[in-house]
């Protein structure tokens, strides 16, 4: 199978159930938005429809945790199609790294501030970070990596720097404005994590942001090093797409039922910026002076 190709009837099953567990992430990023714009918002609907009041509340911790543990689902499975075993050294990896970051941020504010998560993303790794986050980190790295080489295209010496550093930088920067609309509508619509100084910007501090950043590089500079261009070149960009934009609806959608129009504003603007800066970079390391791959051209 080409690579970015949708999976056909005689698709290896792994691939299937990858996007599988793509659609279903998605219907329940939806479901989740639906039901915080209609009952959270609006308590008489749960007294109008008795089925709600008894759904209600589980939905928070269900539906949230359904969703991360489905979008990593998915991302294994289209790895185990695609590499086989080869992607299980940049899971440990990134997962150590993210939950060490975390660990860092719940225990002494560093790199994000100061934080802690509530009950609503289950259990938790020492008591601080719940087992799915760092799961969460593993696939919109994965994610965020691979739009990073599809935005900059074919280049020249893709291993060496300082292209690896161009690359890098870009996914970061991808998996950062994910973070713009993550963190309000998670702590500042719905109490996912709570702040313990509040920011500027819907609660959130300015050193988030760097904590992100700091943290996203580290994970891209292990996906290079432990997985590497190469191999990630065989992942399906159409299926990279939806894990990350099935994982950026939820967020965007809670933001938008409560009229917080900033982060999507600033979402839109900064993804734009992202996509005609990292395309005109990607022109400067072209493989033998050729553009990048125009839009068009991606295997869908």
């Amino acid at each position: 199978m080409k690579s970015g190709s949708t999976p056909s009837l005689t698709s290896p099953s792994p691939e299937r159930l990858a996007y599988f567990f793509l659609i279903s992430s998605t219907f329940v990023a939806l479901v989740s938005v639906f039901g915080f714009k209609f009952f959270t918002l609006n308590s008489a609907m749960l007294v109008e429809y008795p089925w709600a009041m008894k759904l209600y509340p589980y939905s928070f911790k269900v539906f949230a945790q359904a969703q991360i543990l489905l979008g990593f689902l998915s991302a294994i499975l289209l790895l185990w199609a695609r590499l086989g075993r080869a992607w299980i050294a940049s899971f440990v990896g990134v997962y150590l790294i993210s939950l060490a970051s975390e660990f860092m941020g719940t225990s002494w504010g560093i790199p994000f501030g100061h934080y802690e998560y509530t009950d609503l993303l289950g259990y938790k790794l020492f008591d601080r970070v719940p087992w799915l986050i760092p799961c969460s980190w593993f696939f919109m790295g994965l994610s965020s990596y691979r739009l990073s080489q599809a935005i900059l295209g074919r280049t020249r010496s893709p291993s060496r720097w300082p292209v690896m550093g161009v690359r890098c930088l870009l996914a970061t920067l991808i998996l950062v404005l994910w973070d713009i609309t993550l963190d309000p509508a998670m702590s500042y619509t719905t109490p996912f994590w709570v702040w313990a100084e509040k920011g500027s910007y819907y609660g959130m501090p300015t050193l988030n942001i760097f904590g992100w950043l700091l943290t996203g590089f580290i994970i891209m500079l292990s996906f290079e090093t432990l997985l590497g261009p190469k191999k990630t070149e065989t992942l399906s960009v159409t299926h990279c797409i939806g894990l990350y934009l099935a994982n950026l609806c939820l967020p965007l959608g809670l933001l938008a039922s409560v009229g917080a129009w900033t982060p999507l504003g600033l979402t839109l603007f900064f993804g734009a910026l992202i996509w005609i800066v990292g395309r005109w970079v990607g022109s400067r390391f072209a493989q033998h002076g050729r553009a990048p791959i125009p839009l068009r051209g991606f295997p869908i």
